[in-house]
Formats: C-alpha cells, sequence, structure tokens
C-alpha cells in the first residue's frame, strides 16, 4: 500500500483528497497546509509519494518540491492546482512530477495517476530487493574470495604488485606487509 503526504492550504481539499486515496488503497501517512510542513513531513514519514499543491502560503509546493527532489532526487511528487496555466505544468513537470492534476481533482483521473506511480514503486521494491539478494550473496564470497587470495600470495600465483594490490583494495585490507616468510616444516618433531 502507498504511504502518501498531502500539501495543500485548504482544509477541505485535504480531507477530500485523504478520501478518495482511501478509495485506492493508499495510506495517508501525513498532511501538510504549506510546503515547509510538507518538507518536514517528507524528511520525517518517508512517503512514497508526496502530493503538492502548486500554490500555498510561505513556501509554495513548487518550491517545496525543489527543496524535497534536491535531499532525495528519486521522490515521488503528484501536483494539483487550480490554475491552468502551463508555466506551473511546466515547471511541475521538469521537477520530475509524475503528474499534474487539476482542482476540483476528478477521481478517475487522480486513479490512473496512482496506478501509474504504483507500477513505478513495485519497480523500485523489486530492484531494492534484486540489490539486497545480490549483497548477502557477495557477502557470502567474501571469505571465499579473503582464503582465494591467500592462497594466491602463498602459491605466487599472483607476482604482479598492482594486481595484488587492487585485490587486497577490493577486499578491503588497508595495508599488505612487506615481507612474508612461510616455512615448510616437515618432520619437524615438537
Amino acid at each position: 500500500m502507498p504511504r502518501v503526504v498531502i500539501a495543500d492550504d485548504e482544509a477541505l481539499a485535504r480531507r477530500v483528497l485523504r478520501h478518495m486515496l482511501s478509495r485506492l488503497d493508499v495510506e495517508v501517512v501525513g498532511e501538510a497546509a504549506d510546503g515547509r510542513q510538507a518538507v518536514e513531513l517528507f524528511r520525517e514519514k518517508q512517503p512514497d509519494l508526496v502530493i503538492l499543491d502548486v500554490r500555498m502560503p510561505g513556501l509554495s509546493g513548487l518550491d517545496a518540491a525543489e527543496e524535497i527532489r534536491s535531499e532525495n532526487p528519486n521522490a515521488r511528487l503528484l501536483f494539483i492546482s487550480a490554475y491552468d496555466e502551463f508555466k506551473y505544468a511546466q515547471k511541475a513537470l521538469s521537477q520530475g512530477a509524475y503528474d499534474y492534476l487539476l482542482k476540483p481533482v476528478d477521481f478517475c483521473e487522480l486513479a490512473r495517476a496512482m496506478d501509474a506511480i504504483r507500477v513505478v514503486l513495485d519497480k523500485d521494491r523489486q530492484r531494492k530487493q534484486d540489490e539486497e539478494l545480490v549483497r548477502k550473496k557477495l557477502e557470502m564470497l567474501i571469505p571465499l574470495s579473503e582464503a582465494s587470495f591467500v592462497n594466491n600470495l602463498i602459491f605466487a600465483h599472483v607476482t604482479d604488485g598492482e594486481q595484488i594490490s587492487a585485490l587486497a583494495s577490493f577486499l578491503g585490507c588497508t595495508e599488505l606487509p612487506n615481507a612474508v616468510m612461510i616455512a615448510n616444516m616437515d618432520g619437524f618433531m615438537a
């Protein structure tokens, strides 16, 4: 279920959006009456989507979006506005908005926008799961890589200094000894 913050200076508009979003199986995790509150809620709640009214007193929705995107370039934004002016829509879309809906927001348009955003969120979740799986597999391989590295050093399979340094760096070894002594102690009686 997507988590959303709504930012609109009109309480009634927030209430209507909250109701529509509840019908779309969306969790509203916060409401803001201005752009400053929207930025703070974004930081606090880390929602999947921020719905911003373009024009609000104080920090506008466009300015709030700019601040949010500077902190998180992947933030998902959707703009709403009572103003059907090209310059607002153009600015909103240039800031990476998924859509620009006019007030009063039409339920079908909101549903269509949320469907498109869900597709993106699902891809994001899948990518994060894939990255986590790869990270876990790599963590499991580190001890084997370390053992192989030591084995290659002992048996002189790797002799090039740059290659040794690169492998050591990859494995997180910050310093290598300048000399190593290996003694074969066959037949040694303790």
